[in-house]
């Protein structure tokens, strides 16, 4: 969850081939208005873009989307400073609980998203048997790791805009099924 400002590119040589895509939806929760902007410093890559879309039909845009972005970029930032906080929060509580009650399990302080990813793999278990443990054992119905490729195998991806209440109650019944 770090303050430091995000690069869109670091490579100059590629980015005249390149379409960059920007949105408010996960950031601002307005993913059901379905509105992003697309960005090109090459018009003739953004006019084979815009073409490509007109062209597939998916060119329409929702009304409110655009009003409901530009209010979000414009007027957002005090909403945007206490999600911050609450998923910092959330980040520090579940990272504390799992060092102090479940040490066989780390998690990596997240740096640029909304998953924490708890790493299971000390308990050396199968993915299956893990997905028992935390259905049957821990009563936690979870989304597995594995389900994002063979990477995630061992990891479960920790949805960090939860509120606190789920948070304690489900490091609580991790550390009890233990």
């Amino acid at each position: 969850m770090s303050k430091a400002p995000r690069v869109v590119f670091g490579l100059s040589e590629i980015s005249g081939r390149c379409i960059t895509f920007i949105s408010g939806s996960k950031t601002f929760n307005i993913a059901g208005l379905f509105t992003a902007i697309a960005f090109s410093e090459n018009k003739e890559i953004m006019t084979k873009f815009s073409n490509a879309l007109q062209n597939s039909g998916a060119s329409d845009i929702n009304l409110f989307g655009p009003i409901a972005l530009t209010a979000a970029y414009k007027d957002g930032e005090e909403w945007l400073e206490q999600l911050l906080r609450t998923l910092l929060g959330n980040v520090n509580f579940v990272s504390e609980y799992i060092n102090e009650k479940i040490p066989v399990l780390t998690m990596k302080i997240p740096d640029v998203t909304y998953l924490g990813w708890i790493d299971f793999r000390k308990m050396k278990l199968s993915d299956k048997e893990l997905e028992h443990f935390l259905i049957h054992d821990a009563k936690l119905w979870l989304n597995m790791g594995y389900a994002f490729g063979k990477e995630g195998s061992g990891f479960y991806p920790l949805k960090l805009w939860l509120s606190a209440m789920h948070f304690k109650r489900g490091t609580e019944t991790i550390g009890e099924g233990k």
